[in-house]
């Protein structure tokens, strides 16, 4: 069985990886401990060391299920197939959180003018100029051929920047 990233709702990382496993799919979500600062006191609260998504291995007749489970959104495709993740990464990732070490983890950085690709959706597979990013998830796209630029409201997770020769 292989590994696959899922992407989530948002903030709902935690209750989606607790269904995962009440249906019996092995399911692993890398948390890390922060402290957090209030005006009358500090608490120790356990956040996702990366936002947004859930790795889980399902067996073929249990993938659907993680699909259809609350708090899942989709699965990481690259290449127009689900996207394994090596065991190794997810033994590296449990050596970082086990390590305790302070984490962060940010998004690929986009920059107007790039050439990129969606990874998952509708527009899945069709490519445009990054021309602009408008808050977290509005990006603009210059369709070349049409020489036409579309506001498209997504997230940049399912955005890949493609290299020059693309």
């Amino acid at each position: 069985m292989s590994w696959y990233a899922f992407y989530t709702r948002s903030r709902a990382e935690k209750s989606a990886t607790a269904l995962l496993r009440e249906q019996g799919i092995e399911a692993y979500l890398p948390l890390q401990s922060l402290v957090h600062q209030w005006s009358d006191r500090k608490k120790t609260v356990e956040v996702p060391l990366i936002r947004g998504y859930v790795f889980a291995r399902p067996t073929p007749e249990q993938y659907l299920k993680v699909l259809n489970t609350k708090g899942i959104v989709c699965c990481v495709y690259h290449c127009g197939k689900p996207a394994v993740i090596p065991e190794e990464d997810i033994l590296t990732l449990k050596a970082v959180v086990s390590s305790r070490l302070e984490t962060e983890s940010r998004p690929q950085t986009f920059v107007p003018g790039q050439k990129v690709r969606f990874t998952n959706g509708p527009l899945e597979g069709r490519t445009g100029i990054l021309t602009r990013i408008s808050g977290k998830n509005k990006v603009a796209l210059r369709i070349e051929p049409l020489d036409l630029a579309l506001l498209v409201t997504v997230s940049p997770g399912l955005l890949e920047i493609l290299s020059q020769s693309e």
